[in-house]
């Protein structure tokens, strides 16, 4: 909990998803052939969960949200524990996501 390491879940479904459902939609994965293990700083990311607007709550809508990768040594980005399984991202003074 202190290290917001490992933040996923897979889930493995018994039938397929209908995809022409609206409430059903496919979602980007990064390609696995960068030569670095950090994204580079500016890139644009997308962050997708449960989170709110507000601390310590949860939406029952999912939530996305584009960001920009920051440096991880930025002062801002002081929280992140491992940078091989972590990133940051966001836009100063519009919030930030770890």
């Amino acid at each position: 909990d202190d290290t917001y390491e490992n933040d996923i879940a897979l889930v493995r479904l018994t039938t397929p998803l209908n995809l022409s459902d609206s409430s059903v939609t496919k979602i980007c994965l990064p390609s696995n052939n960068s030569t670095s293990s950090y994204l580079a700083k500016g890139t644009e990311v997308i962050s997708i969960g449960w989170g709110s607007h507000k601390a310590d709550e949860t939406s029952d809508e999912l939530q996305e949200v584009k960001l920009k990768v920051m440096n991880a040594s930025s002062y801002h980005c002081n929280h992140i524990q491992n940078h091989h399984t972590q990133l940051c991202a966001g836009d100063i003074g519009k919030g930030i996501s770890k």
